[in-house]
């Protein structure tokens, strides 16, 4: 037998938006394989937006050229981009209210382009949401969630640190209306949004020693495509700040259920060092649903009418299908251990998780009471769909 692979693509023009078919004269340039019964072609070959249709010829070779002789099958395939992830250094976790914070997006993904560096790359953009318990907005410069006029930050020559990484401080402005008073976003390092908590009006810690819970919202923007990204910062108030946890993100933008997840938080370098061994580690699991009290009609309503609608469309439940039951192996590893294993097939397709990792140490200045710190970071990862 012989086989022969040929092929054409259909796409828009990117002038006229007229469909446009046209054969693929040299289908080696995307396959290197041609001849064979099966055609492999590469990752990162095909361009997005386009149809592909590939058509095999078979026949014996003695009568190749009789076109009675030969068969023919074709198989048409859309190339669609891949999701983007929007990852954000820490995810949900504590604050000190005296402290400067970023808000850290560089680790975001798109995996059409896993090589590009976002920080430097123009075809990525953020914006930001923030809002209260209440559903109001965080800060004094917004009427609503949105985070207005972010400007770029102009830096002095000192530094913070921030989950173990250096960020230059920013020489924010006085006046209680200007939003640079509150955050701005650093100039040479896209997806770094550096709040003021420092400032008086900003992200307050609740009264009677409550924590302030602000809940963020990350939105990215990259070559045509949209993701986001929420978690909550709870502001604290004293002079002792807790521990930081980091937990390394994902490789793609989506997990696979049918395979294992295995994910490894840590310390920052600063803590890890001044605490050592000396952490207790916990893991506890969340699963993001719509929210039963959340309707869409008062949403609309609130919003025609210009008033603020409180009650949130989704909300993190306990993920009770990653408890353990007798004779089930779900999480491969201890729950107080700072890495986890998750045996495939046990998280839901099509499904939002918050995984966290809470670190619990010694209180530096009051350890011989007995007293402790707890600090958490989290993971939050999105599950592919189910296989075909």
């Amino acid at each position: 037998l012989k086989f022969l692979w040929s092929g054409q693509t259909e796409a828009a023009n990117a002038f006229s938006g007229a469909i446009e078919q046209n054969p693929i004269d040299d289908l080696t340039l995307l396959a290197p394989k041609i001849v064979s019964a099966s055609l492999m072609v590469p990752k990162y070959v095909l361009e997005p937006d386009v149809t592909y249709t590939f058509t095999i010829k078979v026949g014996y070779a003695e009568t190749w050229d009789d076109p009675g002789a030969t068969t023919s099958e074709e198989v048409v395939v859309f190339v669609g981009r891949s999701p983007i992830k929007v990852n954000v250094a820490g995810g949900s976790r504590k604050a000190m209210k005296t402290n400067l914070l970023a808000v850290d997006s560089r680790t975001s993904l798109d995996p059409d382009f896993p090589d590009d560096l976002v920080e430097a790359n123009e075809a990525w953009s953020f914006s930001y949401e923030c809002s209260t318990p209440e559903g109001q907005a965080c800060f004094p410069t917004s009427t609503n969630a949105s985070l207005v006029d972010v400007r770029p930050c102009e830096l002095s020559m000192e530094t913070f640190e921030d989950l173990g990484t250096a960020y230059d401080v920013p020489s924010f402005s006085t006046e209680e209306l200007q939003s640079d008073s509150y955050y701005c976003s650093h100039p040479d390092k896209r997806g770094v949004l550096i709040l003021n908590m420092q400032n008086e009006k900003a992200l307050n810690p609740g009264s009677g020693g409550e924590l302030g819970n602000y809940t963020f919202v990350v939105i990215g923007h990259a070559h045509g495509r949209e993701a986001s990204v929420s978690f909550t910062i709870q502001v604290m108030a004293g002079d002792v700040a807790v521990p930081q946890v980091v937990i390394e993100p994902l490789e793609t933008a989506k997990a696979v259920t049918t395979q294992r997840l295995k994910v490894i938080g840590d310390l920052t370098p600063k803590d890890k060092a001044q605490y050592g061994d000396n952490v207790v580690w916990g893991w506890t699991f969340f699963r993001k649903e719509t929210n039963p009290k959340f309707s869409q009609q008062a949403a609309e309503e609130a919003e025609v009418n210009g008033e603020v609608y409180l009650v949130p469309e989704s909300i993190y439940i306990e993920a009770i299908e990653l408890e353990a039951s007798e004779g089930q192996e779900i999480v491969l590893t201890s729950l107080t251990s700072n890495s986890l294993v998750l045996q495939s097939n046990t998280l839901r397709p099509s499904t939002t998780y918050a995984l966290r990792l809470t670190a619990t140490t010694p209180h530096p200045l009051k350890d011989d009471q007995g007293l402790t710190l707890e600090g958490y970071g989290e993971l939050e990862i999105e599950t592919a769909g189910p296989p075909p």
